[in-house]
C-alpha cells in the first residue's frame, strides 16, 4: 500500500473551510484509501466488516504485558515456508506460530503448535545392532511428554522384534531399541514425539 497523505490541524479555528478546501479532500480521500487496504470502504452494504487483514513487511513486535497481545508476520525458518511471511501471536508468554511451518532435514521432521513441538520421522535400526539413536529436529525446552514408534510393514526385522524408547527426559535425541540384536536385514521405523 502506497504512503497516505495526510493534512493535520485543519482547519484551524478561525479558518476559513473553504481555503481548507483541497487539504480536506485530500484527508477525506487519504481515510478511504486507508480503509478500502482491509475493509468494505464507504457507500457499501458490508461497510466496515472486513475483507481481510494484510499485515505489513515481517517485523518483530517489542516485549507485551498482558492482556495486550499482537498478532504480526515472521518469515518462517522451516524448510516448507522459508522466507515465507507466516502469521505470529506475541504475547505475555511468548512470539508463536499461528501456522505450523514444517522444519525437514533428511527424514526428520518439526513443526510448532503455540508451545508444542512435534518431531517425528523416520529410522532405521541396521543389521547387526539393536538400536538406533535419533537426534530431535528441534530440540524440547524441557523434554517429549509422549513419544510413539512403530516398525515399517516393510521392514526385513524379525517380526518377533519387540521395540522399546528411552529418552522420554531428554531434550534433544531419542533411543529405540529392539529386544535382540537383528539377525538378518534391516528394521525400519517411524516416530512421533510430542514435547515442549
Amino acid at each position: 500500500m502506497p504512503s497516505v497523505t495526510y493534512i493535520t490541524n485543519i482547519p484551524a479555528g478561525g479558518d476559513n473551510p473553504s481555503n481548507s478546501q483541497p487539504d480536506l479532500q485530500t484527508n477525506c480521500n487519504g481515510v478511504e484509501t486507508i480503509l478500502n487496504q482491509d475493509l468494505y470502504g464507504f457507500n457499501n452494504a458490508n461497510g466496515g466488516l472486513h475483507q481481510r487483514v494484510t499485515l505489513p513487511l515481517p517485523t518483530t513486535p517489542g516485549a507485551q504485558t498482558d492482556p495486550q497481545s499482537i498478532i504480526h508476520s515472521l518469515l518462517g525458518t522451516g524448510g516448507v515456508y522459508t522466507n515465507y511471511s507466516l502469521p505470529f501471536f506475541a504475547n505475555q508468554s511468548g512470539d508463536l506460530p499461528m501456522l505450523p511451518d514444517l522444519s525437514v532435514t533428511g527424514s526428520n521432521y518439526s513443526f510448532k503448535l503455540g508451545n508444542l513441538i512435534f518431531n517425528l520421522g523416520r529410522a532405521e535400526i541396521l543389521s547387526g545392532t539393536q538400536t538406533i539413536g535419533v537426534t530431535w529436529k528441534v530440540a524440547f525446552p524441557v523434554g517429549p511428554i509422549m513419544i510413539l514408534c512403530s516398525k515399517d510393514g516393510n521392514g526385513l526385522g524379525s517380526s518377533g522384534d519387540v521395540l522399546t524408547i528411552s529418552g522420554q527426559g531428554n531434550t534433544t535425541t531419542g533411543t529405540f531399541r529392539t529386544s535382540s540384536v537383528l539377525s538378518s536385514g534391516n528394521l525400519p521405523l517411524y516416530y512421533l514425539a510430542i514435547g515442549y
